[in-house]
């Protein structure tokens, strides 16, 4: 079997499928390239100023794009929502700081059933004082067809809610965020588990099978609180500018674990003659598990740890080149699963020339990564993992996995960018890049298995995850084309190619080999928008516990059409149609998508 996965992901956003292109529109005079965007998605690393890694469901509304790329120094994962994923609402779409307006409130009916509501207040028109405040729910309560035959139903339910404010005055700005989300959903996989059958437990003790399908519920809940502070500088170039900010959040789920997170830190930046600059960022984030609650099925152990960066970097910016000369310094202190504490230095290099009157751009970079793999950051990543993270790895004795529970922290020592990007006239761009990782304890997701008590030939599976972790190197090919036809549609052509050689796994777990996506958005008229975005998914491999060997996943065709009609200045009408091609669309072995369905619903601003 081989070591070697291929991954493509090609992404299409055509603005053309719904209105036709406005030839006069277009001028062919060429622009300079915008210097913000990185289409090679080379490693910067930057401090946000609120890393919400709340678990708010992510809507997958096809009207929005973005083809810029944000990094964070210590990589956190934010939340990936469990397939079936939340239907996408065009109210979403509404720019409430650009409304007259300070409120809105909208809700929607969907076909599986599901029902959305949310409403959202700003005082965007005061120049001070900016506060937003939004809460909102939906609950998807449809049935889901799984691979072998049958349906489930796959009920999920999300809250969110929020206040976000900012303080401006003279040269210092001020603010804070408080997120909260609660995510409720059903272990609802294929599963190869009898419940009248004894298994033996990873630890060598024995489980029912009725022990093991009982876990059939989880619900994540969290609270997160940003601070920050900053000066507002007209002319960052000339002038020394700095950013603070501290924060913490509590994450716990049904099964009784939960998550403390401290964070703090802040950047300052030097500027050295308005062509020149020395910069440092600092970053620190603290975690520690709570045990859950006693079950035969669970082997909690408590985690804890700390993680410190230090990126001290010289920058020059000229006419014809950008320069980044600098160092990531990361500190893993007091961390339970390490034998001690870790001190690792990565580069931090960036080069970008400028030419043809900056309509092209050509960037390298060597920099590292690294990621925190706590309970909730696994969690985050695959909602379907065991609630205890349990980890498994392979016994060449008795020829299978073992657990573990020790789930070390990721990092990429070595990550190597090479690209180029121009603009062939004012309404198109295009890059290319070429990318190289070294991966270390890359995280990957299989089902949690057990023997038969009475036959171990007799291997069944759970609809939960175990995590297993490997090094190994990846190698990246990524493009993009973006056209704005007309001032009001956009096509995006994106396309990635990954080549994962992993030293011990037979595949990397999990990570798609194809994807293709075709989708845009226009307005043809004042009052109508529209939307659609096709996507193709190619196969990828998952391990099969009961074959104890790899099992194709078949890819899949994803098509989204969506719009609004904008029938006063208050009132908006939308409706979105999701899997018209009702296809099976797989994320993790077992776990199967809602077929066609569709939402309509109102929005209405005051």
């Amino acid at each position: 079997m081989s070591k070697t996965t291929y991954g493509v992901r090609v992404s299409i956003l055509l603005a053309a499928m719904a209105c036709g292109i406005d030839a006069a529109a277009q001028n062919d005079t060429i622009n300079s390239v915008d210097r913000s965007v990185d289409v090679v998605n080379a490693y910067q690393p930057t401090l946000r100023r609120s890393k919400k890694i709340s678990i708010d469901p992510v809507v997958d509304d096809t009207v929005k794009y973005s083809n810029s790329f944000e990094y964070q120094m210590l990589q956190r994962v934010s939340t990936v929502t469990t397939k079936p994923e939340p239907l996408s609402a065009a109210g979403m779409d509404f720019p409430i700081y650009k409304s007259p307006y300070r409120a809105m409130v909208e809700g929607g009916v969907g076909s599986l059933p599901s029902f959305y509501g949310q409403i959202i207040y700003n005082n965007g028109n005061s120049q001070e004082h900016h506060l937003t405040l939004k809460a909102g729910h939906m609950a998807q309560l449809g049935k889901v067809k799984l691979e072998e035959g049958g349906k489930v139903e796959a009920h999920r339910n999300d809250t969110w809610a929020g206040v976000d404010y900012n303080h401006f005055g003279g040269n210092l700005r001020f603010g804070f965020d408080v997120d909260f989300a609660n995510n409720a959903y059903s272990y609802f996989g294929q599963n190869s588990i009898t419940d009248t059958l004894a298994y033996l437990s990873e630890d060598g003790g024995e489980l029912s099978g009725g022990d093991v399908l009982r876990i059939d519920k989880q619900r994540n809940t969290a609270l997160d609180f940003m601070f920050d502070i900053g000066n507002t500088i007209a002319d960052p170039l000339d002038k020394f500018t700095f950013k603070a900010f501290a924060g913490f959040g509590v994450w716990g789920n049904k099964s009784g674990v939960g998550q403390t997170d401290i964070h703090f830190g802040g950047s300052l930046r030097f500027p050295i003659k308005r062509v020149a600059g020395v910069d440092a960022d600092l970053e620190v984030n603290t975690f520690k598990s709570k045990l859950g609650d006693e079950d035969p099925y669970y082997d909690f152990v408590e985690h804890k740890g700390t993680d410190i960066l230090f990126a001290p970097h010289f920058r020059t910016d000229k006419e014809f080149m950008s320069l980044r000369l600098g160092l990531r310094i990361i500190g893993v202190v007091g961390d339970d699963y390490a034998d001690k504490d870790d001190f690792i230095v990565q580069p931090d290099l960036s080069v970008r020339f400028f030419v043809g009157d900056g309509r092209v751009n050509v960037n390298a970079g060597l920099t590292g990564e690294f990621a925190q793999n706590s309970i909730r950051s696994l969690v985050e990543r695959n909602p379907y993992v065991s609630a205890d993270a349990r980890k498994y790895v392979y016994d060449g004795r008795l020829k299978r996995y073992v657990s573990r529970n020790d789930v070390f922290h990721s990092q990429s020592p070595i990550v190597f960018n090479l690209g180029i990007r121009g603009a062939f006239s004012k309404s198109v761009q295009a890059g290319i890049g070429l990318a190289f990782k070294s991966l270390g304890d890359e995280v990957f997701f299989v089902n949690r298995h057990f023997m038969s008590a009475s036959d171990t030939t007799i291997v069944g599976y759970a609809p939960h995850f175990a995590i297993l972790q490997d090094d190994g190197k990846l190698f990246s090919l990524n493009g993009e084309i973006n056209v704005n036809p007309t001032a009001n549609s956009n096509i995006l052509f994106e396309v990635t190619f990954n080549n994962y050689n992993m030293n011990s796994l037979d595949e990397a777990w999990n990570r798609p080999q194809v994807v293709l996506s075709l989708s845009g958005k226009c307005k043809p008229t004042e009052r109508l928008g529209l939307k659609a975005k096709l996507t193709y998914e190619g196969e990828r491999q998952a391990y099969d516990p009961t074959a104890g060997e790899a099992k194709s996943i078949d890819g899949f065709l994803d098509l989204n059409l969506g719009g609004s009609y904008y029938i006063s200045n208050r009132w908006t009408a939308f409706l979105n149609v999701n899997n018209i091609a009702a296809a099976d669309l797989q994320r993790w072995l077992g776990y199967s998508s809602y077929r066609f369905n569709a939402m309509a619903g109102i929005t209405y601003k005051f």
